[in-house]
């Protein structure tokens, strides 16, 4: 009786083992070098927009390290003349998964000079913000983080096609 106890306990604690494994590892981007965005919006709430939404395009680009963490080193703004005014600060922003789906971003900054006379600019961030990541679909998506100093992303969605994530 003795025995068949043992073998039982070993095997629920093997079965736990082999359950909880992947999740006790971490997922990381795959190392590939080199990476840009296709696509990518940016819906903003800052000071200098007095606190209404700013839609920008953003283009992000940087390279995976080794230790499998996007990191951004070029952020640029297009579209309105407002959008190519927007400076990243703080870069290089680090993109680390948490999960096969939820990622930290961390050092987020940007600033907007001046935009109405009167109205001051902003200077927002640099903080760590939350955001997903669909793999199938390479897209790094966040709603409503705030950035220190008033500011806000309302929404955040750019395409990475050629990041993919190992488990």
């Amino acid at each position: 009786m003795r025995t068949y106890r043992k073998s039982l306990l070993l095997s629920v604690m093997a079965a736990g083992l082999i359950a909880l494994s992947p999740m006790s590892m971490a997922s990381a981007f795959i190392e590939s070098g080199s990476f840009s965005s296709t696509a990518g919006t940016l819906v903003l709430k800052s000071p200098a927009t007095l606190q209404g939404n700013m839609t920008c395009t953003l283009s992000l680009a940087g390279t995976v390290n080794s230790s499998g963490i996007a990191v951004i080193t070029q952020v640029v703004g297009s579209g309105t003349a407002y959008c190519q005014a927007l400076t990243p600060k703080g870069l290089p922003w680090s993109v680390s998964l948490n999960s096969a789906s939820n990622a930290s971003v961390t050092q987020v900054g940007l600033t907007l000079p001046p935009l109405i006379f009167g109205v001051p600019g902003a200077d927002c961030g640099p903080s760590t913000i939350s955001a997903s990541w669909d793999n199938a679909a390479h897209v790094l998506s966040a709603q409503n983080q705030i950035l220190a100093n008033q500011c806000t992303v309302v929404s955040l969605s750019i395409s990475f096609p050629t990041l993919n994530t190992k488990p």
